[in-house]
């Protein structure tokens, strides 16, 4: 069965990242909670992961960006949909105001492609 909750997830086998270890932080309905995983194998890159995801090999706690075009596809499913991994900030810094405009294409196109920004 789908798990229902965060703690659920401790018993499906999972993919983990090396640079988070065999803990995924949850956030979701205003709480946040630290899933102990149960990972066959950890990966230091995420593309790695999601390959051996869609391989069928288990969960995975993938950016959105990743993982809808195979959720849209069939290939994967959307496990706890009102819950979701940690965000992380993404900083662009320039050396002054003042920027090429090749650098200032680049800034517009990344703050285009992530919602919210800056």
């Amino acid at each position: 069965p789908a798990p229902q909750k965060p703690r659920d997830l401790h018993g499906l086998p999972c993919v983990a990242l090396a640079r988070f270890g065999n803990v995924w932080e949850l956030h979701g309905a205003g709480k946040r909670e630290k899933v102990p995983l149960n990972s066959r194998v950890t990966f230091r890159s995420i593309l790695l992961g999601k390959e051996y995801a869609l391989a069928g090999h288990g969960a995975a706690l993938l950016r959105t960006s990743l993982a809808k075009p195979h959720v849209d596809a069939g290939e994967l499913i959307r496990l706890l949909p009102q819950w979701n991994g940690p965000k992380h900030d993404l900083y662009l810094l320039t050396a002054s105001r003042q920027v090429p405009l090749r650098v200032q294409l680049l800034v517009d196109h990344i703050a285009g492609y992530y919602p919210g920004t800056n």
